[in-house]
């Protein structure tokens, strides 16, 4: 068994598609560090990865002290690490203020749609959680920024298929949608890792094939352990943080009135 597949056999991985946005130029949002959002996304997690996959249109997508990343349909990108990062459709621009974060995912998944009139941009975020000491050995030595395109293959288009038929079953009265985006959240993780680690130069990076190949090994006993009692690791319940706004936590959504359903 590969080390990816070996890694995700004891990694607990729980997630959800959470914004369904139309942006049209210029727009801008900046989402805060994974940290500060995981509260609100998934009470309890010690470790929070967010993504994006961008389905019409494109965008750039900026991290501190790095240049802007293009992003066009197809890009699927994450961020192993947590960073805050700001979303737009050129770089430079100030990012968006509007509602508080809590209020924007009152309701999930939320549809959210703003921006100037120009050129639209659809994408759509989610997240996966997991525990700390198993999100380090999944996502050791990625780096802060991680993008794929997942067009061009079979797989791909399933996946975007997917995801628009997930967020058209969350709204649908049928029991159940919150499970398909959840399930999917998964795939979509687990995609874009694949894809990435096929796009790096063999023995370039070391990812995944040592690293967490031997923390894999080194957590199977301690895992099989576990389950052969019964007994798991439970996330610590953190107290209920400060207000925080998205996308911007000492602000809020929208510099005009963006139109949300």
């Amino acid at each position: 068994m590969d080390a990816l597949s070996q890694t995700l056999r004891v990694v607990r991985l729980v997630g959800s598609i959470f914004i369904q946005g139309r942006f049209t130029a210029p727009w801008c949002y900046q989402s805060p560090t994974a940290d500060s959002v995981a509260p609100v996304l998934e009470p309890g997690a010690e470790r929070l990865v967010i993504f994006h996959l961008i389905t019409e249109g494109e965008c750039f997508v900026e991290l501190p002290a790095q240049a802007p990343v293009r992003l066009v349909a197809g890009d699927a990108v994450l961020f192993p690490q947590g960073h805050a990062h700001r979303m737009g459709s050129e770089p430079g621009l100030p990012p968006a203020r509007g509602a508080r974060l809590s209020e924007v995912l009152a309701r999930r998944p939320r549809l959210l749609s703003y921006g100037g009139g120009g050129p639209a941009t659809r994408l759509v975020c989610g997240y996966l959680a997991c525990d700390a000491r198993l999100g380090r050995m999944l996502l050791a030595g990625l780096p802060p920024l991680v993008r794929v395109n997942v067009r061009g293959s079979d797989a791909g288009a399933w996946l975007e298929a997917s995801v628009r038929y997930a967020l058209a079953e969350a709204r649908s009265p049928r029991p159940g949608g919150a499970g398909v985006l959840a399930k999917l959240s998964e795939v979509v993780f687990i995609e874009v890792l694949r894809l990435h680690m096929n796009e790096q130069a063999e023995g370039r990076t070391g990812w995944p094939a040592s690293a967490t190949a031997s923390s894999a090994a080194r957590s199977m006993p301690c895992t099989a352990s576990r389950r052969a009692t019964g007994r798991s690791r439970n996330w610590h319940a953190r107290p209920t943080p400060r207000a925080r706004c998205w996308p911007n936590a000492s602000s809020s959504w929208s510099a005009s009135r963006p139109c949300s359903t």
